[in-house]
């Protein structure tokens, strides 16, 4: 018979195999098959106590950006930092969004082809920026465009006012450019209220506050997924279990009706635009709206064969039926609030190359980024030429 000692030890011994099993099963998952390093490297969003999430700055995933860093130091989607101070004869403008804006690709798991993000040379900002400091140039214009892309994805208006309010009025932006419409403009809550409804931070701090065990798991789970794969993995899972019901509001019933929907934009995006309008008049910028393009509102007969199967998957699992209900009324609803707006939900007339344009229901291709960001300056240039 084995004597104590021996026992000990090999139970020990067994104990640390599969220890080591288990991190190794853990290892191929979590970094094999999901390109997710140990450390914040893997992780695009980091929590922020105002906006929820905002950019890491040492976001890098093979799949993803192939193992470039595509956020600043500062946190914005470019390679190098800004200064906050606006050198001479620079106009600047703040491009505010969410995932289009952005320039996400189509990632693994869903139901459309996997894409990677574009990289910095691709997205909407940088066309944008290229396109009018060509304009200006060949109108003989002594100015330089800077365009600071401070999208995120999922983030809405009310973000974008958080984060303007936080920092982004250090930057003495000339014209604030807002590309909206998916996240915000197309509800499915009726009485949402877009303040209380954040499902990044919120969740931690109730769990927090009420001393769940949960969310104590969470933590240190979340600390030692630092070290250890398994961590990682258990970090993720845990995430994933924590309660994303807001206490103080009441779960939507309906979704929003036609007849409804000058109510809801009112008291949801409207007043957040109606917010940045006010701040205009203290920080002295010109601000501007486009309405982001959305497949399912593109005509099909006008798209490649590439994005008319990128339609037919977003009709197979997308709400058409209320994009097309609600996109003739958004004309008007700007109107009467006296926004400027310029709606860009349609790509496909201006595409006549026959470009692939779309990933997927809205996120776009570096060429639909270059065509949207042309449409966008051919509105812009004249406002910034007659400064």
């Amino acid at each position: 018979m084995l004597s104590r000692k021996k026992q000990v030890l090999f139970s020990l011994i067994v104990l640390l195999l599969l220890a080591l099993l288990v991190e190794g099963l853990s290892y191929v998952y979590v970094y094999k098959l999901k390109d997710n390093a140990l450390g914040a490297a893997s992780e695009r969003n980091e929590y922020a106590y105002f906006r929820g999430h905002e950019l890491n700055p040492q976001y890098q995933r093979e799949f993803d950006t192939g193992g470039r860093r595509i956020h600043s130091a500062d946190g914005f989607r470019r390679d190098q930092p800004v200064s906050v101070k606006k050198p001479e004869g620079v106009y600047r403008i703040i491009l505010f969004g969410g995932s289009q804006a952005y320039g996400v690709g189509s990632q693994h798991g869903g139901v459309y082809p996997p894409e990677p993000s574009l990289q910095n040379n691709e997205t909407v900002s940088y066309f944008l920026e290229q396109t009018l400091n060509r304009g200006l140039s060949a109108a003989g214009v002594d100015l330089r465009v800077e365009v600071i892309n401070a999208a995120a994805i999922a983030y809405k208006v009310y973000q974008h006012l958080l984060y303007f309010n936080e920092r982004l009025y250090q930057y003495d932006a000339d014209l604030l450019v807002f590309l909206d419409g998916h996240n915000d403009f197309y509800p499915g809550e009726p009485n949402s209220n877009p303040m209380l409804t954040n499902v990044y931070a919120k969740d931690l701090v109730w769990q927090f506050n009420g001393r769940g065990a949960l969310f104590a798991f969470y933590s240190g789970a979340r600390w030692l997924g630092q070290y250890s794969y398994f961590f990682k993995l258990l970090e993720k899972g845990l995430q994933d279990l924590l309660p994303r019901v807001n206490p103080y509001q009441a779960p939507a019933v309906a979704d929003v009706s036609p007849a409804d929907y000058r109510l809801y934009a009112r008291d949801n995006y409207l007043r957040f635009y109606q917010q940045f309008r006010a701040l205009a008049e203290i920080y002295g910028f010109s601000m501007h709206l486009f309405i982001q393009p959305e497949i399912l509102l593109e005509d099909p007969a006008l798209l490649s064969e590439h994005d008319r199967m990128i339609y037919r998957i977003s009709d197979e699992y997308g709400d058409r039926e209320s994009k097309t209900s609600i996109h003739p009324q958004l004309q008007g609803v700007f109107a009467d609030s006296g926004l400027a707006v310029t709606d860009f939900t349609q790509l496909a007339p201006d595409n006549d190359k026959g470009l692939d344009l779309y990933f997927d229901y809205t996120h776009l291709t570096p060429d639909g980024s270059a065509l949207l960001a042309d449409n966008m300056a051919q509105v812009l240039l004249p406002q910034i030429r007659g400064m």
